[in-house]
């Protein structure tokens, strides 16, 4: 939910994503992974452009 709501804060929302990005992978891990599968992070983080329009 925060990640969506950076999108509204403007220049420190996109800062703000900026600084979690790197850590967002391990974060958002389900445990169920595959490599070269979509993971969740990725899928969301797609999701979240289609919705805010970024």
């Amino acid at each position: 939910m925060i990640w969506l709501a950076f999108a509204d804060l403007g220049d420190e929302g996109r800062h703000s994503r900026s600084q979690v990005k790197l850590s967002l992978p391990k974060a958002w891990a389900l445990g169920i992974e595959q490599d070269n599968k979509l993971t969740f992070c990725k899928l969301y983080e797609e999701w979240a452009v289609n919705v805010n329009g970024i």
